[in-house]
């Protein structure tokens, strides 16, 4: 889970936490990538717009690198060009925040029960 708005991320984390997933907290871009590549992740929920990298850009470096887990975009940025080119990138969802947790935890599950 990589969100800089500390608020946002403790409250998905536990809500994400209490649904049996386990959760990596990470505040900003760089480390959401460091995150993905050495940690061996199953999923990632990033935002967007975090100080050092951009959700994108995360995206684009994990792909480069070969990561394949599916990554949730979670962001407040409600922009047709943000949405398609972090599809494009290889964005699993795309969801505008404030999110409805239940909604979060189920396609989550989801998509995890699909892998």
């Amino acid at each position: 889970m990589a969100d800089d708005a500390a608020p946002v991320r403790v409250l998905l984390s536990r809500h994400l936490r209490a649904a049996g997933h386990e959760v990596i907290e990470v505040a900003d871009g760089m480390a959401a990538l460091r995150a993905g590549s050495e940690a061996g992740l199953d999923l990632a929920v990033i935002d967007q717009l975090m100080p050092g990298m951009l959700g994108t850009e995360i995206i684009a470096a994990w792909r480069e690198d070969g990561l394949e887990f599916p990554v949730f975009v979670l962001t407040a940025i409600d922009d047709d060009d943000t949405v398609v080119h972090s599809f494009e990138l290889g964005a699993a969802d795309y969801i505008r925040k404030p999110v409805n947790m239940a909604e979060l935890t189920a396609r989550i599950n989801g998509r995890l029960r699909d892998k």
